[in-house]
């Protein structure tokens, strides 16, 4: 799922949380945030 998206940027870095925490967009310019759960990716 995470190849399907290399192919549209430059850079594809990987984040990890702890279940308990939400995560944001955090607004920078050029800059594309995806959580995946489930094998389900949805855009930030």
């Amino acid at each position: 799922m995470l190849l399907e998206l290399s192919g549209e940027h430059d850079h594809v870095l990987v984040f990890t949380t702890a279940s308990d925490v939400q995560m944001e967009n955090p607004g920078i310019p050029s800059v594309k945030m995806f959580m995946v759960e489930d094998g389900t990716v949805a855009a930030l």
